[in-house]
């Protein structure tokens, strides 16, 4: 009895632990962080069994990355498939099982592909554009509009009908009345909020196959929210506006607009989201026997720079030229220094050529509103192409009234006075910045800038359609393998002051934006030491890590940062030896790799200290490996300039936003 009893009690027992401790459904009121009208959208993701940032924390206003919006949407889309093929992305970690089988399942589908035949882009942030892209695609929600109604500026040609079917859905705004956002990185609860009202709408579309033209859905019931905006109210992401509150009236950049390229009969769609096609990729063919291409119709021709499509020109029917590379998506035609995409709808495979000799040169000039290729230095001739302004035009020769330059293998030529002179690429140079410089020490330092004036730089970027490249974009058109349009600019920080992850990096990280930093490798140590406003503390290892998905990080000398206590104003760079030189760079390559995995070879890039420089410092840094190298000279590059001795442009707390432009636009004068 006592037997039957004590077995009874364990029974009983087990059954209360198995009900008490029974998982318990995710709640989106569990979440700290989700305001009210977060709660369907965060519940409708939580019910398809997307976590949260953590326990406690949705993570409502933190950036989205690309893996974790693969999950969202395979889950959306119940596309979700544990036995779809691996699509042999390497990037993903091995402990995320969650995003290999998403992006397996999304890949298979043909929902979402990689930024190159071996890369997803896991950790890079997912941005409006590319969400609006992907829900287009026929096995997503097949959503498209008429992109020809859109009253935003900064939609490119191949979005546009994709931005427009979700406006016109009413599923998403713009972040202000005339710009999209479509470059702005998401957050996490804005993401959740447009698969909810996608959902929404798909099921008032009901079980039947989507029209191509649905009828507008009711206004879902979710507010809008923070990060969405609406028409004269810029949401999360929105820019603020030039001139408020007294503040300095932002100059007028906007150049003569290039004619809008006709859209064609389907949406022009990019090859994954935004991004290049790996060099890699399979449809490569060989040189020795490229495949030209019959251009049909009047075609634009585009180069990608981060991800974004820039019209270079459009070429003009009937023409043969031959091309290098076809992917899904494009053909890849040589052009200047490197090569333009036309779509594959837009032209036929034609004979198979020889491609002759392909020139390059480091001689470039900017083309002006209405330029013209011709077929010979004669404008009786024909037009092969209609150029849009600004673009950076490698000249191959020139004549009296015109330059040559070469599309394909072929001699095209336009005419002087449609060009200008090439103003250069701005490689901007930052040091420290800090919430209210007068209020610190540092109110009598000329390199410290407040985080407004940065933010509001970082917006004049934006605004003016100015694009900051990475340090190898940058570095593959210095070694002539691509080509750029003149609005690029590159970001550069030096010193390595802790001011960078604090203050620079949110802004960077909510535009998606690259930049390189110059770091004092001898102030490195395992993590920064606590900030303090009135001192300076530099990054550290951990904070390196935790950002080098858009900072570059690269040499500012180990110990070689300070003067000569015998030659007061004279950094070491200049008064120590050769060998003492070399030594210094070494060791900072040295403690700089330990963040990179001990990877000293991807330290190519080195700032003088104090911008100083002689014949035997270009020699100790060539001796290390450093292939680039910047001074504080004022200037632009050009693509001519020696790669040991390029200038920069420095902004402090004087320049003015009207200074600002004419830094970007090499017209700076002190």
């Amino acid at each position: 009895m006592q037997r039957m009893l004590g077995r009874t009690w364990w029974i009983a027992l087990l059954a209360f632990m198995l009900v008490w401790t029974s998982p318990i459904e995710t709640n989106a009121r569990s979440f700290t962080d989700v305001a009210p009208q977060y709660e369907k959208s965060v519940q409708y993701m939580t019910d398809l069994g997307v976590n949260g940032y953590s326990a406690t924390e949705f993570g409502i206003h933190r950036t989205i990355s690309r893996g974790d919006a693969a999950v969202y949407i395979a889950r959306a889309l119940n596309l979700w498939n544990e036995q779809a093929k691996d699509a042999g992305f390497r990037d993903i970690p091995k402990h995320r099982k969650d995003v290999q089988i998403a992006v397996n399942s999304l890949f298979e589908k043909g929902v979402m592909n990689g930024v190159s035949k071996t890369n997803f882009g896991y950790s890079a942030n997912m941005t409006r554009g590319q969400l609006a892209l992907l829900v287009s695609r026929p096995n997503a929600y097949h959503l498209s509009g008429d992109g020809s109604k859109l009253k935003f500026t900064d939609v490119p040609a191949g979005y546009d009908r994709a931005v427009a079917g979700l406006v016109e859905q009413k599923i998403v705004n713009g972040t202000s009345p005339t710009t999209f956002g479509t470059m702005h990185s998401m957050k996490r609860g804005d993401f959740a909020t447009i698969l909810y009202r996608l959902n929404e709408w798909k099921k008032e579309q009901g079980p039947s196959t989507e029209p191509e033209q649905p009828e507008v859905p009711t206004e879902p019931e979710t507010p809008e929210e923070p990060g969405e905006g609406t028409e004269g109210e810029p949401g999360e992401g929105g820019e603020e506006t030039p001139g408020e509150d007294g503040d300095e009236e932002e100059p007028s950049e906007q150049p003569e607009e290039p004619e809008t390229p006709e859209t064609p009969d389907e949406p022009e769609e990019e090859p994954g989201i935004d991004e290049e096609v790996d060099p890699e990729d399979e449809g490569n063919i060989d040189v020795e026997e490229a495949t030209s291409v019959l251009i049909l119709r009047e075609t634009p021709a585009s180069i990608v720079v981060e991800g974004k499509p820039f019209t270079v020109m459009k070429l003009q029917p009937n023409a043969s030229y031959p091309f290098t590379k076809v992917d899904d998506y494009y053909y890849y035609i040589p052009f200047g220094n490197g090569e333009v995409r036309i779509s594959k709808k837009d032209a036929s495979p034609n004979k198979r050529v020889a491609l002759d000799d392909v020139k390059k040169s480091r001689k470039t000039v900017l083309t002006k509103q209405g330029a013209l290729l011709y077929h010979q230095a004669n404008t009786a001739s024909s037009v092969m192409a209609k150029l849009s302004p600004e673009v950076r035009l490698v000249v191959l020769g020139e004549g009296r009234d015109f330059y040559e330059v070469q599309i394909g293998s072929r001699q095209a030529f336009v005419l002087k006075h449609h060009t200008t002179w090439d103003s250069g690429v701005p490689v901007l140079m930052y040091h420290h910045i800090v919430e209210n410089r007068a209020a610190t020490v540092h109110k009598n330092n000329n390199m410290v800038i407040d985080y407004k004036d940065f933010d509001r730089q970082i917006n004049y970027l934006i605004h003016n359609h100015w694009t900051p490249i990475s340090f190898d974009t940058f570095r593959e058109w210095k070694e002539m393998k691509r080509d750029l349009p003149k609005r690029v600019v590159v970001l550069t920080f030096d010193d390595g002051l802790l001011s960078l992850t604090k203050y620079a990096y949110p802004v960077l990280k909510r535009y998606n934006m690259p930049a390189t930093a110059f770091v004092i490798t001898g102030k490195i140590r395992q993590q920064a030491e606590p900030w303090d406003t009135n001192s300076l503390q530099n990054v550290g290892l951990k904070e390196i890590r935790e950002t080098k998905d858009l900072i570059n990080y690269q040499h500012h000398s180990h110990y070689f940062h300070t003067f000569d206590k015998n030659q007061p104003g004279v950094g070491k760079m200049i008064t120590h030896s050769y060998e003492e030189s070399v030594a210094d760079l070494t060791a900072g390559k040295k403690q700089l790799a330990k963040a990179f995995d001990g990877d000293m070879a991807r330290i190519v890039a080195f700032a003088y200290p104090f911008g100083q420089y002689n014949d035997k410092a270009i020699r100790a840094a060539k001796a290390v490996g450093i292939e680039y190298a910047f001074t504080t000279k004022p200037g632009t590059v050009q693509l001519s300039d020696d790669p040991m001795t390029m200038q920069r442009q420095g902004v402090g707390p004087r320049h003015t936003l009207t200074d600002f432009a004419n830094k970007l636009n090499g017209t700076y004068r002190e």
